[in-house]
């Protein structure tokens, strides 16, 4: 989920200049590809793990690479469930829409499969006001750094 909704926020903001894009996340496993180069490593590896095994995911992180390339956004963790205002925010949205989605299969299970993700990009849209301050600085990281 959390690779779909950086991939997301991304795509929406694909317009914006390139370095002007902060990822928030308490996603470690998405700060850290970037913060350590683990895609280099994977794409060099045929989109292997260091354990052989193909990367899960693929999908998204292809075309997630892609735009982090594109974009060159910097890419700041911060620990979920600990208070973070935007952090809260996101968690609510996203349990909300598993909510919303595990509803609308129980009563319509053969129906189509509606998108009800959230991104970060949404959030930080309907939001523009929250004080910054909320987000300390834990780990920051920019592509290319």
């Amino acid at each position: 989920m959390e690779v779909q909704a950086v991939l997301e926020a991304l795509r929406a903001h694909a317009d914006l200049p390139p370095g002007s894009v902060t990822i928030v996340s308490d996603s470690t496993y998405v700060v850290n590809c970037f913060r350590d180069r683990w895609w280099v490593k994977w794409q060099a590896n045929g989109w292997k793990n260091s354990k052989r095994e193909p990367v899960a995911n693929r999908d998204l992180w292809e075309p997630l690479v892609a735009l982090v390339q594109e974009l060159r956004p910097t890419f700041r963790w911060v620990k979920g469930h600990s208070g973070d205002k935007l952090n809260d925010i996101v968690d609510g949205l996203a349990v909300a829409a598993a909510v919303v989605a595990a509803s609308a299969a129980v009563l319509a299970p053969d129906a189509a499969v509606i998108d009800v993700s959230v991104s970060d990009a949404s959030v930080a849209d309907a939001t523009d006001e929250a004080d910054a301050s909320v987000a300390p600085d834990v780990m920051q990281s920019s592509l290319f750094d």
